[in-house]
Formats: C-alpha cells, sequence, structure tokens
C-alpha cells in the first residue's frame, strides 16, 4: 500500500517512550520512504515542531511530558485544525475514546492492541487525502 506523492508530508510522532518512537518510525519509514516522520518526547517539543513544520498527521500519546496528551491536542486542533491527530494510548477504554473525540482526535489506537497494519492504515488515510484535496475530513472509526 505503498502511496506516491509530489511534495513532502510530514508526520510528527509525540511519545515520551523512546522505544514506541523509533517502532512507529521504522514502520512509517518502511512504508512511506517519501514521508518525513519527525519525533518529539514532550509538549514544548511537540508544540515547536508542529509550528514550524506543520504536519499532516500527529501521533499523540495521551500522556506527554510536560502535559497531557488531550490538551496538547486541543492547543494544535485551535492553531491547525487541519492537522490529523491519532490519539495513543495504552488505555484501550470507552471513556479514553470519548475524551480523545472531545478533544479533537481524528483517531484512537491501543499501544498493546493496534497493529502495524492499523498505523499504516491510519498514515495511508491522512497522505492519500492530502495529496488529492489537501484538506482532511475523518473521524474516529
Amino acid at each position: 500500500m505503498k502511496v506516491e506523492q509530489t511534495e513532502m508530508t510530514t508526520i510528527l510522532i509525540v511519545e515520551a517512550n523512546a522505544l514506541i518512537r523509533r517502532s512507529f518510525r521504522e514502520i512509517l519509514c518502511r512504508q512511506f520512504p517519501s514521508v518525513s516522520v519527525e519525533e518529539a518526547e514532550d509538549m514544548g517539543e511537540a508544540m515547536e515542531k508542529v509550528q514550524n513544520l506543520r504536519p499532516a498527521l500527529i501521533f499523540v500519546d495521551i500522556k506527554v511530558r510536560g502535559g497531557h496528551g488531550l490538551s496538547l491536542t486541543k492547543k494544535i486542533k485551535s492553531q491547525f485544525p487541519s492537522t490529523t491527530i491519532a490519539m495513543i494510548t495504552p488505555y484501550d477504554l470507552p471513556e479514553y475514546r470519548k475524551a480523545a473525540v472531545e478533544w479533537g482526535a481524528n483517531f484512537f489506537l491501543s499501544k498493546c492492541c493496534s497493529s502495524r497494519k492499523e498505523i499504516v492504515e491510519v498514515a495511508h488515510s491522512v497522505i492519500s487525502k492530502k495529496s488529492k484535496t489537501n484538506t482532511i475530513h475523518t473521524i474516529l472509526p
């Protein structure tokens, strides 16, 4: 499911755990070699990269150093409403899913239950829509 692109798309991974960031990066870089994959390990670094890089897709851990992933999501969406955000968490609970939607996340992925295929599908949906229309209209599955 490779996607060809004419302009560089950026994906940002906001996660404190270096191993998880590396795993996401490897999955995304292998599947989408023409995509720039960036990392941030705390809220400050994440906002700086969002403002400078304007990523099309951001994977955000629900627990972020220096704050909370939900508040980071709300802040990003208020400044960059077309940015797609996938909330990632080890807590696959209905109340977390509901909160993620209420705070502006487009996708919700469980760290323990989501497969490589699901991560790729989220990225593919954003990359393919960006290359076609430059606007994203998605809701949680």
